[in-house]
């Protein structure tokens, strides 16, 4: 059959135009999980960069990035971060910058109202020039169209991602779950570094803590290896924290006392790690001072982890208590010359 009766059959048909409306379906689809891989390959980024070693300054590279990637995707004026503390909305991160959104800004209620609005409400919102309220800062701003993402995680909002247009945009319901999970890796790497600064806060204050007591503080682990001190440990040593640290726990106190070998066999603390039991006990150094010695055992849930051991220098005590026992004993012994003479007086008396 002829090429142009087969042709002029399909057209008849309608089988020419199914392949011509099939062929049209399937490029849109193609173009549509182009558009979500490569959204999903944003979000994969930002997840492996994020880490909590990563200063706060980062984050102006990352709003860059998304801003600069968004682009492929759909049309942005400005993304910017702003962060809620103490109930204060700021700007911490935007780009571009201008003289209406930098870093450091503050928005109030009455200024950005939709932006409030979305933290109360906690969910993602569009807002839109034409048909939503008036809005002092995104007017400012020169938006006509506006999405908010809360930073929130654990239920805790740290703050919004911003996505701005000057341009009439329509947003299909699969970028602003982009957009949202954009939002959502923000808010994890906020989390992570308020995790983070609380815990270094509480090892510092707690190193803090330990340094300013003056006796001596040693933490060591099941084999004896000192693993902290205190600056009272370094003076009594007379070493280094780099010299003391890792090393055992004998070769570094003990030696102070000349202790050998067999004294090390019978040390208390292996029959306190069997055990589970504090210890206490008192030691005297070559020097002739004289420390009390305590050792409770340091767990982690419901797993020994060493000992931390509380050296007291009680030379000083041990001696006052001596001179009190004399002094005690001197006049014990007065009171009997005082009783004796008493008694001899009394009979001279009578004569």
């Amino acid at each position: 059959m002829p090429e142009h009766k087969i042709q002029l059959i399909e057209k008849l048909t309608g089988v020419y135009t199914s392949k011509r409306s099939y062929y049209a379906e399937l490029k849109d689809k193609i173009a549509e999980l182009s558009k979500r891989n490569f959204q999903l390959e944003i979000i994969n980024e930002l997840a492996q960069e994020f880490n909590i070693s990563l200063p706060k300054e980062y984050l102006n590279k990352t709003v860059k990035k998304i801003y600069e990637r968004v682009q492929d995707i759909f049309y942005v004026k400005q993304v910017a971060i702003l962060t809620l503390r103490e109930q204060k909305l700021r700007v911490s991160y935007c780009y571009p910058a201008d003289e209406s959104c930098y870093e450091g800004i503050e928005i109030t209620s009455e200024e950005g109202k939709e932006l409030w609005d979305a933290i109360a409400n906690r969910k993602q919102s569009v807002w839109n020039k034409e048909e939503g309220a008036e809005d002092n800062f995104l007017s400012r701003m020169g938006f006509d169209v506006a999405v908010f993402n809360p930073l929130l995680t654990q239920n805790k909002t740290y703050g919004i991602l911003m996505v701005g247009s000057d341009q009439s945009t329509t947003y299909d319901p699969m970028d602003l779950t982009f957009l949202q999970q954009l939002a959502n890796q923000i808010a994890i790497y906020f989390q992570d570094g308020a995790l983070f600064a609380e815990v270094n806060r509480a090892k510092l204050e707690w190193e803090a803590t330990v340094k300013a007591v003056r006796d001596v503080i040693v933490v060591i682990d099941r084999q004896l290896r000192i693993l902290r001190v205190n600056q009272a440990a370094l003076d009594f040593c007379g070493l280094s924290e780099q010299e003391v640290i890792g090393e055992k726990y004998c070769d570094i106190i003990c030696t102070l006392n000349g202790n050998d070998q067999e004294s090390c066999d019978n040390c208390v603390f292996y029959e306190a790690l069997e055990t589970g039991n504090s210890i206490n006990t008192q030691r005297q150094l070559d020097d002739g001072r004289v420390l009390e010695m305590y050792g409770y055992p340091a767990t982690q849930e419901n797993r020994e982890m060493g000992f931390f051991v509380y050296l007291i220098d009680i030379t000083e005590r041990l001696k006052m208590q001596v001179q009190l026992m004399q002094a005690a004993r001197l006049a014990a012994l007065g009171e009997m010359a005082a009783g004796v003479a008493h008694e001899l007086n009394t009979p001279l008396a009578v004569i």
